[in-house]
């Protein structure tokens, strides 16, 4: 039985070499890119998610006041989540942010995995 050589069975061409490396910079800009545009797709959900849950909860203090009740902090948050008349455009700017978190979180893998 004969023995490989390493030369046998890896051959690396100079320029191959040459190709890759010269593509690294462009990569790790592409990458520097997404990581901001996560970024800011991130800081807006987060701020459409801010100020969805602050008028939700005032609408939803409006509506438990008017039915009699002094609602406290929590019974108001427990209202504008469940409540069918709020709970649907919480869970929808909710998930917003959870999927902008989710990509700026892969963009920052995907950036320190080339850098």
């Amino acid at each position: 039985m004969q023995q490989n050589t390493p030369n046998k069975w890896l051959s690396i061409e100079p320029q191959d070499l040459s190709l890759s490396l010269a593509q690294i910079p462009g990569r790790i800009s592409e990458c520097g890119r997404l990581l901001a545009d996560s970024l800011k797709a991130k800081k807006l959900a987060d701020h459409e998610f801010e100020k969805t849950s602050a008028m939700l909860f005032l609408q939803a203090r409006a509506a438990l006041e008017s039915a009699g009740t002094k609602p406290t902090e929590k019974a108001i948050d427990a209202c504008m989540r469940t409540d069918e008349r709020f709970a649907p455009r919480y869970d929808a700017v909710y998930m917003v942010l959870v999927e902008a978190e989710a990509a700026h979180e892969c963009a920052k893998t995907d950036f320190k995995a080339i850098c």
